[in-house]
């Protein structure tokens, strides 16, 4: 700071951190160019080798990936990211492995992590954390593992979703649906899936890798919804929320409140579900307009309905223009359900080949309807439907678990037949390169492993403790191995090892206590 002698404490105090500001803007800019230049250059493995080792300091040296050979050993079979590891670790002496659960399965920063309250990026996750497991319901995070910066690929799946993750991430994937109700899931890495094929030979259109669909989402409890979600929906789909200005200066637009439809069961709905004094009241009949009614009140009074969807943001919202707010995307199971068959109720509908179609001209709705079914377990792709070249509306196909009906209007839900035989299903379609970017994996306290990312996608939260001990154990490099368990998962970790390697004597040390497998 220059001329300190003729300026106040304050000014000077005030300019350093303008220049501080400055500084820290200048570095962030500088940082940001220096990024894009290195991802583009021939320097970027050496870089990335060494940030790894010594800030990172993962293991950089190339490992051996050919099978483990582990005669006693009888449970899954090592990836080859894990036999590399267990061999590298054998050769060392005094070595200590924090192989925190669930290693291996690293996704790019920026991906997001479904939690009880909503989405959060993997990086900002830390231990204590609750996300959602494959069962809807909340699970902690166990341990959080920065992977360095790692080669990723965006993984596209049958119904348009994607993530994206590291070669080494776990996948818990299983063959086509026979239809006869058997389901049996493998855990395979991104390499090892890629290796097999993502079709069968020569059949681009029988799929091999299906992961598991999750079940419906269980958010954290939310405030009252403001409007009952049946009529929310109902009005999203054959609502009229325009408005128009008025003359007085200062007044709020007026809100042209109205609803169509040829169903006298969705209009007695609204009639007894409605706030008390609304009245669903019948337009005089013109051509093309004979189905029209409006939500109005006695004259004088407030209408609650034009002041919840003001509240909403929906108050002059046009076709194109609708939304879900988020305090309903984010509501319960039913309420969920309930706005889905107000949507349904009005702009879906049931094909004679049992297809279930929602059409709307609002992208965001569309996107917001696929967020609702894909967090009740179910798939909602999103197509364009164009005419003359020009975008006019957006139809989706919509496919929803056993149990959960689309539609509540009579003649909609009993024209649906359940799914039984082929229930929501995600394929993986396609692996996208995407260069080197930082990652970070989590482990969760979920008996599967499984946790849920974006748009509702499951994936995987493994036994190479074990491995290595059996590996020290058959060299004689090792009398007793010792493993580090967290107490959390202590009980599935000695039946995974009574499994894993019958008749191996396993001695539990916690405290002062030591209990052997055997209970003594």
């Amino acid at each position: 700071v220059v001329n300190q002698d003729v300026k106040t404490p304050e000014q000077i105090t005030a300019e350093r951190h303008a220049h501080q500001a400055r500084a820290v803007q200048f570095e962030r800019q500088l940082a940001a160019h220096f990024r894009t230049w290195l991802l583009g250059s021939e320097h970027v493995g050496t870089v990335e080798l060494t940030l790894n080792e010594h800030r990172y300091g993962l293991l950089t040296a190339t490992p051996d990936l050919r099978p483990l050979t582990l005669p006693r050993y009888q449970g899954p079979l090592a990836h080859p990211f894990q036999a590399g590891h267990v061999r590298a670790a054998a050769r060392m002496d005094g070595v200590i492995l924090d192989f925190g659960v669930g290693l291996g399965k690293a996704l790019a920063h920026g991906m997001r992590v479904c939690t009880p309250r909503g989405f959060a990026p993997i990086e900002e996750l830390k231990i204590g954390d609750q996300v959602t497991g494959a069962n809807g319901k909340p699970t902690i995070i166990t341990g959080v593992f920065p992977q360095g910066i790692r080669p990723t690929y965006r993984v596209h799946f049958s119904d348009d979703s994607s993530v994206i993750c590291d070669e080494d991430h776990l996948w818990s994937v299983r063959p086509p649906s026979k239809g006869d109700g058997t389901i049996s899931f493998r855990v395979l890495t991104l390499r090892e899936i890629l290796a097999e094929g993502l079709y069968r030979k020569g059949d681009r259109g029988h799929k091999k890798h299906f992961i598991p669909m999750t079940q419906p989402v269980e958010f954290a409890e939310q405030p009252s919804l403001p409007l009952d979600p049946y009529v929310l929906g109902a009005l999203l789909g054959d609502g009229c929320l325009t408005t128009y200005s008025r003359k007085t200066r200062g007044a709020l637009p007026t809100m042209a409140l109205g609803f169509s439809s040829a169903d006298e069961e969705i209009i007695l709905r609204l009639r007894a579900t409605l706030p008390v004094g609304i009245r669903v009241r019948k337009k005089p009949e013109r051509p093309n307009a004979k189905y029209d009614y409006s939500l109005c009140v006695v004259p004088g009074r407030a209408n609650p309905v034009k002041g919840a969807l003001r509240a909403l943001g929906l108050a002059g919202r046009t076709s194109k223009t609708k939304f879900i707010p988020d305090c309903y995307k984010y509501s319960s199971i039913q309420e969920r359900i309930e706005l889905m068959h107000g949507l349904m109720d009005t702009d879906g509908h049931v094909r004679a080949d049992n297809n279930v179609e929602f059409c709307t001209t609002s992208l965001q709705l569309a996107e917001d309807v696929q967020f609702i079914v894909q967090s009740l377990g179910g798939t909602a792709p999103i197509r364009e439907k164009r005419i003359d070249g020009v975008v006019r509306a957006y139809r989706q196909s919509i496919a929803l678990p056993v149990g959960i009906n689309p539609f509540w209007l009579k003649r909609k839900a009993t024209a649906y037949r359940p799914r039984n035989k082929y229930p929501p299903s995600r394929a993986i379609t396609r692996v996208e390169p995407l260069g080197s970017q930082p990652a970070t994996c989590i482990s969760v306290d979920a008996d599967d492993h499984l946790f849920l990312t974006e748009q509702f996608i499951v994936t995987h939260n493994t036994l190479t403790a074990l491995m290595l001990a059996e590996l020290l154990l058959q060299s004689g490099r090792a009398r007793l191995p010792a493993v580090v368990v967290p107490l959390s998962r202590l009980g599935d970790w000695v039946m995974n090892a009574a499994t894993a390697l019958p008749g191996l004597r396993i001695s539990v040390i916690g405290g002062e206590t030591v209990r052997a497998s055997d209970g003594s």
